[in-house]
């Protein structure tokens, strides 16, 4: 493009732009970084301007007579920015929402390093969870924007679900783990202990107190105010584990028990409940019944075929059809055999042996070691007994009580040794190393496994 150019304002500096200026017989390119006065401008008979809008700027030669100026530096270029040219404005596409969520194969990966022999289970809650995290996000977007189309005619259930297995299997600790992986809080309320309001007893409604105290620690944990908007936006994002739900279903006064039942169900579907800590919505809190539901799981240790539970049934069961409706996302646990419980005491993360070995070493510079018969014996008691992974921490309590009171002892005693031995004065020095035979494991469990009645002792007689 070619003009004639009168006004100043079009010529402006750009810094370091190499450029041709041109007077009679001079053509020699150079670079130009300061601005050309008023007279030097005025003193032009031709300007070119060359816009690159893609590039960002633009260029202008300056063309004078002989007679009109002197070359100098001052006439050899300049460069103005295009006209017309706003910066572009590049707007950020918001991030999807499975980007701020886990991914139900991630939740999976760190459940079943702490409950061991639930895989299936472990995929199931895994899998709900994730879609519980997903509605949540979806809930958020379309709070900030309830004009998008694509909400308009989204529903999205809570996937509220019922953890049925015997005592002992993981059905808490999973939910536990699942509160410290996701930074939520996850409380227990046990239904046992619930009675319809008006009657003596714990109400339903205690749980929530529970709620706002675990979400104020969590929140002080953060760093953050616990404020009354604060608590109840993290209370309303909650998981709430009934716990012996089952019981609810057979015994007791059966008025009572169809009222507890009957005042559940607005509260799982989702209703504002006023409470001394304050009010919040119950809508996108997670619940979660669970139960061994005795009679209607078969006691049997297969995994692979296992009779698949139903509302249905559970409707027969003693559940009111609106509470089994709600809860309809059934999750299964396995009794735990032997090999799981074996398992359980060497890898899960939560172990107590572990914990024990990590102990004696960090306070007391003692190498604990089990005896891999001492270990064999604990899981074939605790299988016997039939409670699951607690009486595995039962019968460890037991079986260290001894070595614990007896500790002052042993340090002095070995103290006393490596003072008269060659080593020290080699310096060398020999770990403290402490060990539990399957003779002392036999000796210390003899409590649980005692009564001959139930059949319990000769599955243990080929240990004697």
């Amino acid at each position: 493009m070619v003009e004639k150019i009168l006004k100043t304002s079009l010529l402006t500096l750009l810094l370091n732009v190499s450029l041709i200026g041109a007077q009679a017989g001079d053509n020699t390119p150079i670079n130009f970084d300061q601005e050309l006065p008023e007279a030097t401008l005025a003193a032009a008979d031709l300007v070119i301007i060359d816009e690159n809008k893609d590039k960002g700027y633009g260029l202008a030669l300056l063309f004078f007579s002989s007679e009109d100026l002197a070359p100098d530096d001052s006439l050899r270029g300049l460069a103005v920015p295009p006209q017309d040219t706003p910066s572009p404005v590049v707007e950020e596409a918001p991030a999807a929402p499975y980007k701020s969520v886990m991914f139900a194969s991630q939740i999976y990966n760190q459940l079943i390093q702490y409950t061991i022999g639930q895989d299936k289970a472990m995929r199931s809650l895994a899998s709900f969870i994730h879609d519980h995290l997903i509605n949540l996000k979806l809930c958020d977007l379309s709070d900030a924007d309830p004009h998008e189309p694509g909400f308009a005619d989204l529903i999205l259930e809570k996937p509220n679900m019922l953890m049925m297995g015997p005592t002992g299997c993981g059905k808490t600790s999973s939910l536990m783990r699942l509160s410290k992986i996701l930074d939520i809080p996850v409380v227990v309320g046990n239904a046992t202990e619930w009675t319809s309001q008006g009657y003596v007893g714990g109400k339903w409604q205690d749980i929530f107190s529970k709620l706002f105290f675990k979400a104020r620690a969590i929140l002080q944990a953060k760093g953050i105010k616990p404020t009354m908007p604060a608590l109840q936006e993290l209370v309303e994002r909650s998981i709430v584990f009934i716990d012996e739900i089952d019981k609810l279903c057979t015994g007791g006064e059966l008025d009572v028990i169809d009222r507890v039942q009957q005042e559940l169900l607005p509260v799982i579907q989702g209703t504002v409940l006023e409470l001394e800590e304050g009010t919040i919505d119950t809508t996108n809190i997670l619940f979660v019944g669970g139960g061994a539901f005795p009679g209607l799981i078969p006691a049997t240790n297969d995994k692979t075929h296992s009779k698949r539970i139903t509302p249905h049934m559970l409707e027969k069961y003693g559940l009111l059809p609106e509470l089994a409706g709600r809860l309809c996302n059934i999750i299964q646990f396995s009794p735990l055999d032997k090999e799981d419980l074996k398992k359980i005491i060497l890898h899960s993360k939560a172990s107590m042996l572990s914990q024990y070995i990590r102990k004696y070493k960090l306070a007391y510079n003692i190498d604990l070691v089990f005896e891999e018969g001492a270990i064999d014996y604990i899981a074939e008691a605790a299988a016997q007994l039939k409670t699951g992974a607690r009486a595995i921490h039962a019968m460890l309590f037991t079986l260290m009580e001894e070595k614990t009171f007896n500790l002052q002892q042993f340090l002095e005693e070995f103290e006393a040794n490596e003072a008269n031995s060659d080593d020290l004065a080699a310096g060398i020095s020999k770990p403290r190393r402490m060990c539990i035979t399957q003779a002392e494991a036999m000796a210390a469990l003899q409590e649980f496994v005692a009564d001959p009645s139930d059949n319990k002792s000769h599955h243990l007689s080929m240990y004697s």
